[in-house]
């Protein structure tokens, strides 16, 4: 098994894992009636876990299929890129993983969570007016502050990827002291900052009128506002836009190629025309994606160079 350094592969010793916690699973028709076509086929639910990473690549290990989502309440080992823990509340995000088995070389995986950052941020931007964007190449920020974030791993054999695990986290229903650092939101602050548009479940009980289907309204319509905003987020309905988004993207990516996925992804960047550091060490304006989904910079000397994966640092501008 091939070691992967930004797309990491694990060990098959995790085979043991027992499925401790497990509430339920169900189909997609079971959750807002989802109707995806390959994501959420099966949704297996957690209470309470170490990651729902370790959960999904177990289960992938034993022959699961393309599809199957692992969503948990809380972690107690959330983690992100290179180990970063990723606080994991219960109820405080949404926290979940799929299994995916796209036929593309071990070199290609990084177009897969380019693919999954562009979902959540149109996901996010049907719940709430927000500027919603992507950080390369795993972030999701609003108003220059982090609110989800992606982890990719894979099985690899020969060369071959055998699966991919897509995690992802999004902070929901944190308050700003629940935050361990001062970079990060949630969309719970992020409608408590400001007058915002959100949809709503059918079955949430707002004060809006009764309709068919989501509806938007204006908190600040709402004499009710603060009141709405003590009852948490409903985490069920947010997981459900993000899986349609994957879902969409994801078959359109295995008909089609990854073209249209970054010919959208351009247009939700949050870095064009800043100055950044890649991996503490390339350093130039991030300016565009290459067909691959590689970050392309402008270094100081004026050419461009494209960066495949890494960590990426803002700059101070001059």
């Amino acid at each position: 098994m091939k070691k992967q350094q930004e797309y990491g592969t694990r060990s098959k010793s995790l085979s043991n894992l027992m499925d401790e916690g497990i509430v339920r699973v169900f189909h997609s028709r079971q959750l807002d009636n989802l109707q995806t076509h390959i994501i959420g086929k099966k949704i297996y639910k957690y209470d309470t876990t170490g990651s729902t990473n370790d959960l999904a690549f177990t289960h992938g290990l034993q022959g699961e299929k393309e599809g199957a989502v692992f969503w948990a309440r809380a972690q107690t080992k959330g983690r992100g890129r290179q180990g970063r823990r990723w606080v994991s509340h219960k109820d405080k995000g949404i926290y979940f993983s799929i299994i995916l088995k796209p036929d593309i070389l071990v070199s290609e995986a990084p177009k897969i969570t380019l693919l999954a950052a562009l979902s959540i941020c149109k996901a996010l931007r049907k719940f709430a007016d927000g500027e919603f964007l992507l950080k390369w190449p795993n972030d999701i920020v609003v108003e220059d502050k982090k609110i989800g974030g992606i982890l990719t791993e894979m099985d690899v054999e020969i060369g071959k990827i055998r699966f991919l695990i897509v995690g992802l986290g999004v902070n929901t229903n944190f308050k700003r002291s629940e935050l361990p650092a001062k970079e990060a939101t949630s969309l719970r602050i992020l409608l408590e900052s400001k007058g915002n548009h959100i949809s709503l479940p059918k079955s949430d009980p707002s004060p809006a009128k009764a309709g068919s289907g989501s509806r938007k309204i204006c908190l600040k319509s709402l004499p009710e506002e603060q009141l709405f905003l003590e009852k948490e987020i409903d985490n069920q309905h947010i997981l459900g836009l993000c899986l349609k988004e994957i879902d969409s993207h994801y078959a359109q990516f295995k008909k089609d190629g990854l073209s249209c996925v970054i010919n959208e992804a351009r247009h939700l960047s949050s870095l064009w025309g800043k100055q950044v550091k890649i991996n503490d060490l390339d350093e130039g304006v991030a300016v565009d994606f290459d067909e691959e989904g590689a970050l392309i910079i402008r270094q100081a000397n004026g050419f461009l160079k494209h960066i495949f994966a890494g960590d990426v640092q803002l700059l101070k501008q001059a």
